[in-house]
C-alpha cells in the first residue's frame, strides 16, 4: 500500500458514520501497521491548554500500552516539549538519547528510542498532537514519514473538530428544550400554515392539553 491509498482509506474511515473512538483507533491502526511503527497515539490538550491526556492508542506486537498512564500530563512538567513542538513545528527524534532532560524523564521509562510528533489543531488552536513511536531500534525518520503524519495530523484534526462541534451543538439544543419546557410561560411553536408543531408543558398545565 502507498501512502496515498493508506490515505484514502483513513479519509473514507474517518467520513464513515460510527462511534469516533472506532474511527480513531481504525486510523491509529491502519498508519502504524503501514508504517510498521511501535506505537501510535494522539493526545488531547485540557480546555485551558496546561495538561494533556492520551486518548486513543495502537501498539503494535509485543509493545506495552501506556495509554492508561498518560492522563492528565501537566506540561509544566516537561515545558520542553511545548517549545519545541511550537518552535519547530514537530517534533522529529531519530535518537531519544539525546532529548531535553525534562521529555527523557517521560519518554525513557516507556521504552522510546525514536518518536515523532505533530501537533493537532481545533479552530486554528493547537490542541494537542499525534505520533509515532519506535522502541525495538533508533529509526531515522525521513521526509515522506513526516508528511504522512503532517496529512493525518490534518484530517484527525478535521474529525475531532467536527465531533467536538456536534457535541457543542447537541448540549446546546438540549439547554434549549430544558429552557423551553421549565419557563412558567406558555410556548407555542406553529409552521407557516398555522399548525402546531410543538407546545411545552406550561401549555398542557395551563390549557389541559396532552
Amino acid at each position: 500500500m502507498t501512502n496515498l491509498e493508506l490515505l484514502s482509506e483513513i479519509a473514507l474511515t474517518l467520513v464513515s458514520k460510527g462511534d469516533i473512538a472506532a474511527q480513531m483507533r481504525a486510523v491509529l491502526g491502519k498508519t502504524g501497521r503501514h508504517l510498521g511503527v511501535s506505537r501510535v497515539y494522539i493526545f488531547q490538550d485540557s480546555d485551558d491548554g496546561t495538561s494533556t491526556s492520551n486518548t486513543y492508542e495502537w501498539c503494535g506486537d509485543g509493545v506495552v500500552s501506556q495509554i492508561d498512564a498518560l492522563q492528565n500530563l501537566e506540561y509544566a512538567s516537561f515545558p520542553s516539549w511545548k517549545k519545541l513542538l511550537s518552535a519547530e513545528g514537530m517534533i522529529r527524534v531519530d535518537d531519544a538519547s539525546t532529548l531535553p532532560q525534562d521529555i527523557a524523564a517521560m519518554t525513557k521509562p516507556q521504552g522510546i528510542l525514536s518518536f515523532l510528533v505533530y501537533p493537532l489543531y481545533l479552530e486554528h488552536n493547537m490542541s494537542g498532537f499525534i505520533g509515532f513511536d519506535e522502541c525495538a531500534a533508533a529509526r531515522a525518520w525521513g521526509d515522506e514519514d513526516v508528511e504522512l503524519l503532517k496529512a493525518v495530523s490534518g484530517m484527525v484534526s478535521s474529525a475531532l473538530e467536527r465531533q467536538r462541534d456536534h457535541e457543542k451543538l447537541s448540549a446546546s439544543e438540549k439547554n434549549f428544550r430544558t429552557f423551553f419546557h421549565t419557563v412558567g410561560d406558555m410556548m407555542i411553536i406553529a409552521d407557516l400554515g398555522g399548525q402546531l408543531i410543538y407546545t411545552n408543558e406550561a401549555v398542557k398545565e395551563k390549557l389541559g392539553y396532552i
